[in-house]
């Protein structure tokens, strides 16, 4: 149970802490805020402010409790007028609140008033939110001194809603009122006075109002003056023809402390000699200016002279309001002088240009001015060929009398113009009378017979032979238009009436075309537009046109490669063209190629194919029989149609392509003798003249460096040839070759190995022919120097042959004598360390 009682003790106590209300610091006097940095999005309170919600629920008398915890900022939509429920927020420019009946909220200041007395404190207060019919509220403003203690009402800060208007959206506000007020004594002289602004409900049922407070100002009662300050002086006005008014002259006019905010600062001239506004175009013997708080930011006054009498006026302007003691003055000076001379002056009469004659025009008009008139009349004209009137749409005459009282005076002229008689009518038209000198007004006109108004148009539907040209008549002139159509020319900017033209007969709406036939393809033509009437003749500006060129293409064709003698191909490109005249189109020829139109057709030199012109396409087909070893690259002429020649380029290869040939696997037959193989792969362009193989003991040797063996048993596509000679155990690489007309050619190298020879001397084919070649070998014998001795039968030594050996057998060949006979032998083998011997027979 204690555990439970602790508990609750604790999350009490942790309810309290989190319902603590800031009391903000305490500002030094004089203090000032207008809430400038309140723009709708701001997220903290000034320095000395700080939202609180109070405790109970709405009455009609104004809480006085100490507050129950602190109010977050409101900003953006949540502290709109629209907003419904509590709030203490950002309200552009000023800071609000809306209470509800369960949920009060309020705002406060804290100042430090140490050192003043008395302590007077000036707001500018306003509705933030209402709705008519709904209730009427108040905002009242409390003090405390300290921060602990309980709230009591400052008297004479009520503010009341006044339900003049519906007041529920945006941030705007309604009835701005200044409210005034001296702090009791006990705030005087206070390190901490808190003033509170709070709500209480007055009358009526439905949503509650809110309100807002800015231009908040706290200072020493006794140091607070309304003040009005001007800033700039009205110079002298000079000399200004009486009756008449002078350019206006300005000073700013500002206010500090102002009382009965919102009201007017008035403004009063002198005289009537002055006058005075507060926009610079309203005028007056009086004006004023509005303030809706204690401060006036800087406005202009405008002042003028307007004399009534001749002579010097001077005086003072007096501005009063907002609660200042005595009057602001301004002086303000000029001198009222005598109207000048009477004087007329026009501005000038545009030009009318030359007329059709027997038709009216205008009316064109200049504005007629007089100065210090008389009130005499004033009289326009007469002039030949213009009447008058003083509205637009009125009845014209040869001349006016127009009255007037005199003074200023400015009257708009309207004139027409008639023109009788193809002549100039340029004259001056009199203007005179109200005292004045006379004087003219220059006009400027001719009756014409104009010709025609002629624009070129477009040229359409261009071929190579033909085309449109379009023209407008924008005016038929000043009689029946009797010839139109078109011009035209090779030669730019050719003379009017030198082309060659052509009349059009389909005028409608003003608009027309000619059929142009018979022109040259490629060909630019220049050409105007023309009509004529008893005026005259006129022509458009000239325009051109280009007419289609005839023009041959062709795709590519692929490149041909082939042996001397022989026919390759066919291969094709196509033949395109467009805008073409009527005739033959021309391909070829081209040494070594013929043509065709059909792949499998005739083949000739060269190919005259017709056609009626316009667009045309045709595939060629090529075959290539190159009969020399040359170049064949080269352009297929074709032309015709009009167009201009085109080439097709070609290229041929003349091929004297030599033999290939692929070099097989040898067969090894002895310790001296191998036979090598190989197959012919392709003969090339010509017949074989040799084939055969090269072999070397080094691998990868040079074409045309080893031993060369030629071969003569070419059998189908495969030929061989047997190596003898060759070393025991010896490792040799072998290639096959091929030859004809286009050269020589190898086969991939192959590389074999000789057996080694027998154990002993061996002597080989025995019996040997009288003069023959005996071969013989040894093995496992050391490097130095033997003789090879034959003895007959009888033991005598009948030859000799000496060695040198560097290798550890011998593998040795040479020729038995002619001069030995038939019968057995024996061969020695022998030097300092040994003998070996065999026998033999020569036959």
């Amino acid at each position: 149970m204690m555990k439970r009682i602790y508990i609750f003790i604790c999350l009490l106590f942790c309810g309290l802490i989190n319902m603590a209300q800031t009391n903000p610091a305490p500002q030094a006097l004089p203090y000032s805020q207008n809430f400038a940095s309140f723009t709708g999005s701001a997220s903290a309170y000034p320095a000395g402010w700080q939202g609180w919600t109070i405790n109970g629920s709405t009455s009609t008398s104004y809480p006085t409790a100490v507050p129950l915890a602190d109010q977050v900022l409101a900003s953006g939509t949540a502290s709109a007028n629209s907003a419904v429920s509590a709030f203490v927020g950002d309200a552009v420019g000023k800071i609000a609140f809306l209470n509800t009946s369960a949920a009060l909220k309020c705002f406060v200041l804290s100042v430090n008033t140490t050192g003043v007395s008395p302590v007077q404190v000036s707001y500018l207060a306003a509705t933030q939110r209402q709705q008519l019919a709904n209730r009427i509220g108040g905002m009242g403003l409390q003090y405390r001194v300290g921060n602990s203690s309980t709230f009591t009402d400052v008297a004479g800060s009520e503010y009341l809603n006044d339900l003049a208007a519906d007041n529920i959206t945006g941030t705007g506000s309604l009835n701005p009122q200044t409210k005034t007020v001296t702090l009791p004594a006990a705030c005087n002289n206070q390190p901490e006075v808190q003033l509170r602004w709070v709500y209480r409900e007055v009358s009526g049922a439905g949503n509650r109002p809110g309100f807002s407070v800015t231009n908040v100002v706290v200072n020493n009662g006794s140091a607070i003056t309304p003040t009005l300050t001007t800033t700039g002086t009205i110079s002298d006005f000079g000399n200004v023809v009486i009756l008449t008014s002078s350019t206006s002259q300005s000073f700013s006019l500002s206010g500090t402390n102002l009382t009965g905010a919102p009201g007017n600062i008035t403004i009063i001239a002198p005289s009537t000699d002055f006058q005075v506004s507060n926009n610079n175009s309203t005028w007056a013997a009086s004006t004023t200016v509005p303030y809706t708080s204690a401060t006036l930011a800087a406005t202009p006054v405008y002042v003028r002279f307007t004399p009534q009498t001749i002579g010097f006026k001077s005086g003072n302007v007096s501005i009063t309001g907002g609660g200042v003691s005595s009057a602001v003055t301004v002086a303000v000076s000029g001198t009222g002088v005598a109207p000048a001379t009477p004087a007329l002056s026009a501005t000038v009469l545009a030009a009318f240009g030359n007329i059709c004659v027997n038709t009216t025009v205008g009316p064109n008009s200049f504005t007629l001015s007089g100065s210090n008139l008389t009130s005499a009349n004033i009289t326009v004209g007469p002039l030949s060929g213009f009447s008058f009137s003083t509205a637009s749409g009125g009845t014209y005459t040869a001349s006016l009398s127009l009255t007037q009282p005199g003074g200023t005076y400015s009257q708009a002229i309207f004139v027409k113009f008639t023109p009788s008689a193809v002549q100039s009518y340029n004259g001056n038209i009199p203007v005179g009378g109200g005292g004045a000198t006379s004087i003219n007004v220059a006009a400027s006109g001719a009756g014409a017979n104009n010709p025609p108004l002629v624009t070129t148009g477009t040229a359409s539907a261009i071929t190579t032979t033909t085309a449109t040209a379009a023209g407008t008549i924008s005016s038929t002139g000043c009689t029946a238009i009797t010839l139109y159509g078109i011009e035209y020319s090779t030669t730019n900017g050719f003379a009017n009436g030198t082309g060659t033209q052509t009349a059009s007969t389909n005028l409608s709406a003003g608009a027309f075309s000619s059929n142009l036939t018979g022109l040259l393809p490629s060909t630019t033509y220049y050409y105007k537009a023309y009509a004529t009437n008893t005026g005259g003749t006129s022509y458009g500006t000239q325009q051109s046109f280009a007419t289609l060129s005839p023009v041959l293409s062709a795709t590519a064709i692929t490149a041909f490669g082939t042996c001397i003698n022989t026919t390759a191909g066919p291969y094709s490109f196509t033949l395109t063209g467009t805008n073409l005249l009527a005739g033959n189109i021309t391909v070829g020829p081209l040494a070594g190629y013929t043509f065709s139109t059909s792949a499998t057709g005739t083949y000739t030199a060269s190919l005259s194919l017709s056609q009626t012109g316009g667009a045309y396409s045709q595939v060629i087909y090529v075959k290539f029989t190159p009969v020399a070893p040359v170049s064949y690259n080269g352009n297929i002429p074709v032309s015709g149609g009009g167009a201009t020649a085109i080439v097709v380029a070609v290229s041929g290869t003349a091929l004297n392509i030599p033999a290939t040939v692929s070099t097989r696997t040898a067969t090894v037959l002895s310790a001296n003798a191998a036979t090598l193989y190989a197959d012919v792969l392709a003969i090339g362009c010509s017949a074989l003249t040799e084939y055969g193989f090269e072999y070397s003991s080094i691998s990868g040797f040079t074409n045309g460096y080893g031993t060369k063996v030629a071969a003569s048993n070419l059998g189908g596509a495969a030929f061989s040839i047997t190596a003898n000679g060759l070393v025991q155990s010896g490792t040799y690489y072998y290639k096959a070759y091929v030859v004809n007309n286009g050269g020589i050619s190898y086969g991939t190298e192959k590389t074999f190995k000789t057996k080694a020879i027998p154990a002993g001397l061996i002597i080989y084919s025995s019996p040997i022919n009288r003069g023959g070649n005996i071969h013989y070998t040894l093995d496992n014998v050391k490097p130095g120097h033997y003789a090879a001795r034959i003895y007959n039968s009888t033991g005598q030594l009948v030859f000799q042959r000496d060695i040198i050996m560097q290798v550890n057998f011998i593998d040795d060949n040479f020729t038995i004598p002619a001069k030995l006979g038939v019968g057995r032998y024996v061969l020695q083998i022998t030097n300092s360390e040994f003998r070996r011997e065999k026998p033999f027979m020569i036959r």
